[in-house]
């Protein structure tokens, strides 16, 4: 009987549901799964870091945009200004010493001169234009006022008798030079440059050498350098001509010329 009792136990025993074994691919498993919820979470990262770069390019490459349209729009009005002051000098010149119509002109051209004047000192920077009429003086002024004399050794000379200049010849000579010197140092990483101020009989002559980079611009290209064109319209707009030679690894000469008639007062007098 007993073994029959037996014999029933183990029966039910074998009949019995057992628990399942563990798996050895479990942890493997987990850390599979792991890995991939990592990666997601890596790949959503960064792209949601591309998004904001691109935000961040956009709303700056906009700003400089806006700032160039800005620089373009003032620097129309300010040449339109120097126009218009060029075409009184011309007619103030043509007539005598004694005429009527004269001092009322040169009261116009002073009153021109003095709404210059704030142009002059914001193409310099802060502070009080200090030097009169003397461009040589100008630009070794501006080159202190940047803090530029100790990247490089910037020489400004002066050859001829000072001769007393016009108010739009001034601040568009003042301001070619100052963006080819800034060309030098910034873009063309030069250690020298010089600067002369020729006051000649026939004009004013303005050259800019430097030892920098150079560049190389294929003839007829239709894209050139922005602080290139910058100078040429300063120069187109006042009649004036510039040339630019500059040799790839052999430093780069600018040379800006402007008649006796639109670059002196009293030019009829030598």
């Amino acid at each position: 009987m007993l073994s029959g009792i037996k014999s029933q136990a183990e029966a039910c025993a074998a009949q019995a549901p057992r628990a399942p074994e563990a798996d050895a691919r479990t942890p493997l498993l987990a850390v599979v799964l792991l890995a991939l919820a990592a990666a997601l979470c890596l790949r959503h990262w960064r792209r949601v870091q591309r998004l904001r770069r691109a935000v961040r390019d956009s709303h700056r490459e906009q700003w400089a945009q806006n700032e160039a349209s800005a620089y373009r729009v003032h620097e129309g009005l300010v040449q339109s200004l120097v126009g218009v002051v060029m075409q009184i000098h011309a007619a103030a010149a043509r007539l005598p010493q004694d005429h009527p119509q004269r001092p009322p002109l040169e009261r116009a051209l002073a009153r021109a001169d003095r709404l210059l004047t704030p142009e002059r000192r914001s193409a310099d920077g802060p502070g009080e234009w200090p030097c009169g009429d003397d461009l040589g003086t100008a630009l070794s002024h501006a080159a202190r006022c940047l803090h530029l004399e100790g990247e490089a050794d910037v020489e400004v000379i002066s050859v001829g008798r000072h001769r007393p200049m016009q108010a739009a010849a001034l601040y568009t000579a003042y301001r070619i030079a100052r963006e080819a010197i800034l060309n030098a140092l910034r873009h063309a990483q030069a250690s020298r440059v010089t600067v002369a101020v020729i006051y000649g009989p026939a004009g004013l002559s303005v050259r800019i050498r430097d030892d920098g980079t150079g560049f190389y611009l294929p003839q007829g290209a239709s894209r050139r350098p922005q602080g290139f064109m910058r100078m040429q319209g300063l120069a187109q707009r006042l009649a004036g001509s510039l040339s630019v030679l500059s040799i790839l690894g052999g430093g780069t000469a600018v040379e800006f010329r402007l008649g006796a008639g639109l670059a002196y007062q009293n030019s009829t007098s030598v």
